[in-house]
Parts: C-alpha cells; sequence; structure tokens
C-alpha cells in the first residue's frame, strides 16, 4: 500500500484513509472513488449537489434513456446509482481496513446525465479504532471499539444522502422513509458484494445486518441477508426490503430478491440464480 506524504519534519509517514481508499479501489473498481482529488471542471462539493438542479435533469435523462415517464422508476434508479456510488467506498473502506472516511466537508462529486456519480474525497479525514497508526493525522478521530466505528460508518451515510432524500421526497411520489429504505436496501448489497470481494460472504453479511440495524436508522425495517448452498458452493442474497420498480418498464420484470414475490418463489429464484439457471 502506498504512503500518506507528511510534510512535518521528522513525522514518519502513516497509511492513512486516502491510502485505504485506494487500496479498496484497487482490490475491486466496484467500490472505487478518487483519493486526494483536487477540484476541476464539472465536479462540486458534494453539499450543492441537490441545489445545482442536475439532480432534476439525470431524472430526465434517465426517463429518456428507458423510455419511461413514471417517476416512481426514475427515482428509485436514481436513488439505487447514488445509494451505491457515495456508500461503496465507505463501507469497502469499514469492511476491509477498519476505516471510516469522513463525508461532510470532504467528497466532490461529478454527476453524470446517464444517473452516474463520479465520488472524490480530498483529504485524509475520518475515523479509526484507537491503535491504528492513522489516529495520528490531525484529522483523523480514534475512537474505541468496532461498535463505535460502525456507528460512525452509519452517520456519515445517514449524512451523505440526507440532501438527496430529502430533495426527492419533494420531486417524486416516494416519502423519505421509503427512499430511506432504498438505500438501506442498497447498502446491504454493498456489503455483500464486499464479502464476495473479500472472500467471506457471512462475516459481511453480519457486519451489514448490524450496520442497518443500529437504532435510530431513518428507516423502520432494515433489509436481511440469506445466505444459500447449493452443489458445494455457496452465495449470499439480501431479501430486500423494498421493490425497485424495474418490473414497471417495458419488458421489466421482478427481481430475484423482490419483497413482492410470495416467500417461496423468492427462495426459488434465488436458488435458481445460485444453481447458474438464470
Amino acid at each position: 500500500m502506498a504512503l500518506s506524504e507528511l510534510t512535518t519534519a521528522g513525522i514518519a509517514p502513516v497509511p492513512g484513509i486516502l491510502d485505504t481508499l485506494r487500496e479498496v479501489a484497487a482490490r475491486d473498481r466496484f467500490l472505487s472513488a478518487l483519493a486526494g482529488h483536487q477540484a476541476g471542471e464539472g465536479w462540486m462539493p458534494l453539499e450543492d449537489l441537490p441545489t445545482s438542479g442536475m439532480v432534476e435533469r439525470q431524472m430526465v435523462g434517465l426517463g429518456e434513456s428507458y423510455g419511461t415517464r413514471d417517476r416512481r422508476v426514475i427515482a428509485s434508479m436514481l436513488v439505487l446509482r447514488y445509494g451505491w456510488y457515495l456508500a461503496a467506498p465507505l463501507i469497502g473502506s469499514y469492511m476491509l481496513e477498519g476505516k471510516v472516511p469522513r463525508t461532510t466537508g470532504n467528497v466532490e462529486v461529478q454527476p453524470c446525465p446517464d444517473g452516474t456519480l463520479l465520488v472524490a474525497f480530498l483529504r485524509d479525514a475520518g475515523a479509526v479504532i484507537e491503535g491504528d497508526p492513522a489516529e495520528s493525522l490531525p484529522e483523523v478521530v480514534a475512537v474505541g471499539s468496532r461498535e463505535e466505528l460502525r456507528a460512525g460508518l452509519r452517520r456519515e451515510l445517514v449524512e451523505a444522502h440526507e440532501p438527496l432524500v430529502a430533495l426527492l421526497g419533494r420531486v417524486t411520489p416516494f416519502s423519505t422513509r421509503t427512499l430511506w429504505r432504498m438505500l438501506a436496501d442498497r447498502w446491504g448489497e454493498v456489503c455483500a458484494w464486499v464479502g464476495t470481494v473479500m472472500g467471506d460472504p457471512q462475516g459481511c453479511a453480519l457486519e451489514g445486518q448490524r450496520l442497518l440495524e443500529l437504532p435510530g436508522a431513518p428507516w423502520r425495517r432494515p433489509p436481511s441477508f440469506v445466505y444459500l448452498e447449493h452443489a458445494g458452493r455457496g452465495r449470499t442474497f439480501l431479501a430486500r426490503a423494498t421493490c425497485c420498480c424495474s418490473y414497471r418498464l417495458p419488458g421489466g420484470a421482478k427481481c430475484s430478491t423482490c419483497p413482492l414475490l410470495p416467500e417461496e418463489e423468492r427462495m426459488a429464484k434465488m436458488l435458481a440464480a445460485l444453481e447458474g439457471s438464470e
């Protein structure tokens, strides 16, 4: 892993939170964000995104791309995209190396017309567990336990997404609570994916369940994780609490983990996916 370059004389470089973000990106591109990025054309502070008009323009672009005016479908696609791009680097850093990057005042984004979102963390700022060498960095806070760090991760996730939820709650048919449940589903999917990357699907599912079940969440009912095995192969599925609405698109169908399906059908579809027949 690369080491943070500290310019203060006499202080040995230590692995920082930006280094962790780079390591996560090197492990898997779906968990990646830019680290140490400086502002450029098209980039804006995360806090400015809801007032920039870009979210509304992205919704128009998504509707045109998918041939739909159904604002439930469009909003669902957008919140799930944002829920991955913003959350994946945070959850990946926590799961892989026990570090939680700060989001407030430390993230820039570049929204694209197709609904994608480039994310960049600016400084070595965030939280680690006591004893981590990164606690010596000026903007890093050390906490006493994994439980405290997990609570800090959930706090960062909520704070990073609050402006988007507030905006979509005003311009779409979804309540803010439903939007939060969609995000909880998405974050659960990120946890399951990190489990695949780490080769520890059950351990990451357990961490994900603990993360999403923390008291005080803006969603009432979190998703649950289901681990299935067949013919020597195992896979973690997320039994989602909300529907992604993709079945409302032309030619669409309900996903294997859709909560609108009867439980028996959902289990059958998950087993079929595990067996490779879907």
